[in-house]
């Protein structure tokens, strides 16, 4: 990585095609139980927004997803491959959300 370059600045994101059914085979190898049928309705929620960090053979290397709560936006789950796949989607979660409080829940449950 470029001395000057912030940590995921240059990975491509992009948004989440409906369906996409590769994300389902990625997600189970992070989260203990295989959950289509969830993830399908969770990645399509009204006023949220799922993004994917392709991997270099043009796979998924990471995703995450931005809801709309009660009370500012919560994100979750974020899953990737490497440190700057997730800190690029993270940021490019964030990147609306000036002015808005964001709740983030890490794999040990704890809020920042």
């Amino acid at each position: 990585m470029n001395p000057e370059q912030k940590p995921g600045e240059g990975l491509r994101i992009r948004n989440m095609v409906p369906g996409e059914h590769e994300i389902s085979e990625y997600d189970s190898l992070h989260f203990p139980a295989h959950r289509p049928e969830f993830l399908q309705r969770w990645l399509e929620q009204e006023d949220s927004t799922a993004l994917i960090a392709p991997d270099q053979s043009g796979g998924i290397g990471g995703y995450g997803v931005i809801r709309k709560c009660f009370s500012g936006h919560k994100t979750g789950p974020l899953f990737a491959d490497s440190s700057e796949r997730a800190e690029s989607i993270f940021q490019g979660l964030i990147s609306g959300m000036r002015g808005s409080v964001l709740i983030f829940r890490n794999q040990t449950g704890k809020r920042f």
